[in-house]
């Protein structure tokens, strides 16, 4: 695909994730074709612009409708996906704590190729789960906050942020519940380093949402017991369980309002789900790799790679013609692809253009489009309250050692990598938005006011400005 048809296609912004080829590969390659029998055709190819993820307008228009359609013929037909979706990640790390036993000291080029494989074709039926949850995003919150605004005209915001409160524990909730556990047990005075090195193997992967093979260490668990064994961890597990607690109680009660409803009460047990689900699904991803360090070691010194790291630059679909024709992996092309790449989806296939030239492409896109700054930007409240902070405006995790206390977060988007930041500041401004999002679920995990989804907040305010979080209302502004 040449850049003149690049450039004409409409393109459907999502937000900006840095990652590397070889994961976002997978998710091309995997959203677009059917790959995971469902008897419905998903396929919608992502396209990334020098991290910039988009969509086709019209693809993501044309499925989107058929998703919705889907679901108001078969009302359990998400949950389900969902449920299955669960089953397929637990028959797939079987299949890598495998890979992950074998002894590659003296692999063949037969036997990389065979582990390699098992891994890649285990990966593509992912991209369904990638999809649906966001394509049935708007849908399902449209109808819900419409359906409950209707029947309680005085409550129906605060019942569709109970409707939309993941009931089950993400990732960074049961982490921390988990360490502030061990604390307990070392403030018994009992040896927990074993416990330490166990909890590092369980959650490492959170800091490797770009899978570019970056992993938690016992030593930053270590460094963060320390901290916990200055405080009363008896009281926050307390103080966690009692808020899991509540949220039940309200979804109950909530589910008790709307028995008379049953479209609307699968649709509300719907959303619930995919608000999880929509984490779950990435971390699918970025997990899976630590399964696979001693086989990406082997695959790289095979292509003569001297830092296995660099193995992620390339596509998923290059490495086994890499490994069949006994060919290098090519170092500049590697290079050029730390600059930046952009991997457009033509079909179910795709084009690459890599360094200097995807960064001009992703500027020529303009793909966040035109901005007047007005010193005020409106959005969609995710947890609700009204706060005035200095501005920190983080770009990348790079950044992150800027937040301070009390400070008021402004991001395109948060991730796992961002939660200790988000543990010091006072309120959370994203231009990401939706239901489904990272910053909607741990703004209301830490409760702290947020509003999500203001497009242009990273242009409009800048680091040391004092602002004003109205999440009542959906609003920020610069008071100064």
């Amino acid at each position: 695909m040449d850049e003149q048809e690049i450039l004409k296609r409409k393109w459907r912004f999502i937000h900006i994730r840095k990652r590397s080829p070889l994961f976002w590969s997978l998710v091309v390659l995997g959203a677009a074709q059917l790959k995971n029998d469902v008897g419905f055709d998903y396929r919608l190819p992502a396209a990334s612009f020098a991290d910039h993820i988009v969509f086709d307008e019209k693809q993501f228009a044309d499925v989107e409708k058929r998703i919705a359609k889907k679901i108001v013929q078969e009302p359990q037909f998400l949950l389900e996906v969902m449920e299955k979706g669960y089953r397929d990640h637990q028959l797939a790390i079987a299949k890598w704590k495998k890979i992950q036993a074998h002894d590659f000291s003296h692999a063949t080029t037969n036997e990389l190729v065979k582990h390699y494989q098992i891994y890649y074709d285990s990966m593509l039926p992912f991209g369904l789960y990638v999809v649906l949850p966001l394509l049935a995003e708007t849908y399902m919150s449209t109808v819900i906050h419409a359906q409950l605004e209707k029947k309680f005209p005085k409550k129906g915001d605060a019942l569709f942020n109970v409707a939309t409160d993941p009931l089950k524990e993400g990732s960074v909730v049961e982490e921390k519940l988990a360490l502030l556990r061990i604390a307990l047990e070392a403030k018994k005075g009992k040896d927990v380093s074993n416990q330490i090195k166990l909890h590092a193997k369980k959650f490492c992967w959170m800091k490797n949402p770009g899978y570019f093979e970056e992993y938690y260490t016992e030593a930053h668990y270590a460094h963060q017991m320390k901290e916990l064994l200055t405080k009363n961890s008896e009281k926050e597990i307390k103080e966690i369980e009692s808020h899991q607690k509540e949220k039940e109680k309200r979804f109950n009660e909530l589910l008790t309002l709307t028995k008379n409803d049953p479209a609307l009460q699968t649709l509300i047990k719907t959303a619930n789900e995919a608000v999880y689900f929509r984490s779950h699904r990435t971390e699918i991803y970025y997990s899976s790799p630590i399964y696979l360090a001693e086989l990406f070691k082997a695959i790289a010194q095979k292509l003569g790679l001297k830092d296995y790291r660099d193995l992620l630059y390339l596509y998923a679909d290059e490495i086994i013609p890499l490994l069949e024709t006994g060919k290098k992996a090519p170092s500049e092309l590697i290079a050029q692809r730390k600059i930046a790449y952009a991997v457009i989806p033509d079909g179910a296939t795709y084009s690459s253009i890599e360094g200097k030239a995807a960064l001009e492409l992703a500027e020529k896109l303009q793909l966040r489009g035109a901005h007047e700054n007005t010193g005020i930007v409106h959005g969609q409240s995710a947890y609700m309250g009204k706060v005035r902070g200095i501005a920190v405006v983080v770009h990348h995790v790079g950044e992150l050692n800027k937040v301070k206390k009390r400070m008021i977060l402004v991001a395109h988007a948060t991730n796992v990598n961002f939660v200790p930041a988000l543990k010091l500041v006072s309120g959370i401004v994203t231009e990401e938005g939706g239901i489904l999002s990272h910053a909607s679920i741990i703004s209301r995990e830490l409760k702290i006011p947020a509003v999500i989804g203001t497009k242009h907040a990273t242009k409009t305010f800048k680091d040391g400005e004092m602002i004003e979080v109205d999440a009542n209302k959906g609003i920020v502004r610069r008071i100064s």
